[in-house]
């Protein structure tokens, strides 16, 4: 589908549905112009909420998912006494639901990252009790990406799995856990059941 919006900076025409968000600081990015590189947060109200009132339900969408990933991004929420971090590595929003519901009944703290360096370098900061890695997200090597992990002595207490649906057999995920430095290939969609013999030390 293709919508068109005037520019309110420009006045050059562009398709909302195929524009990035911007990152101001506001409860509400709007979505940045491809000829001139403004977004409209600066905009007057009518014209943000005469855009709004337009637009497509697939534009509505993509609003929900951008900011349920923004959400996602600022880290897990406060932490229950006793309850495990599992730190997901994983950038589809359809994906990052599964997991929210999967691990709901384990009283998790989630907490998730869109890329290898953001999920190495919240891991220093949450030192989760498991880290979860989706094998589709763009630019991962698996077994770099674990060893990488398991490199930094504050997470040497860190379980890391991989999210999969490559390995079918039992004995292709015991040969991929070991050539690859894991301690589990989990299958899609993720299970309660698998995250949670994980985390009880199974």
């Amino acid at each position: 589908m293709t919508a068109v919006t005037i520019c309110h900076q420009c006045g050059s025409p562009y398709d909302p549905l195929a524009a990035p968000w911007c990152d101001c600081p506001v409860d509400e990015p709007t979505l940045i112009c491809p000829s001139c590189a403004h977004c409209f947060c600066n905009a007057t109200h009518g014209y943000r909420d005469g855009f709004w009132l337009v637009a497509p339900d697939e534009l509505w969408h993509r609003r929900a998912e951008h900011a349920m990933l923004e959400r996602d991004d600022r880290g897990p929420g406060p932490a229950k006494r006793g309850n495990p971090i599992v730190l997901m590595l994983c950038r589809e929003s359809h994906e990052r639901l599964e997991a929210k519901k999967a691990l709901a009944a384990l009283g998790c703290n989630l907490a998730f990252a869109g890329n290898p360096e953001e999920c190495i370098e919240k891991a220093r900061r949450y030192q989760p009790a498991l880290v979860i890695a989706d094998d589709r997200v763009d630019g991962i090597d698996d077994a770099r990406f674990a060893r990488a992990l398991r490199s930094e002595e504050a997470l040497a207490g860190t379980k890391v799995a991989l999210l999969s649906s490559l390995y079918r057999t039992r004995s292709q995920r015991d040969e991929a856990t070991t050539r690859l430095d894991l301690d589990a290939i989990l299958a899609r969609p993720l299970s309660a059941s698998d995250a949670g013999r994980l985390l009880g030390g199974e």
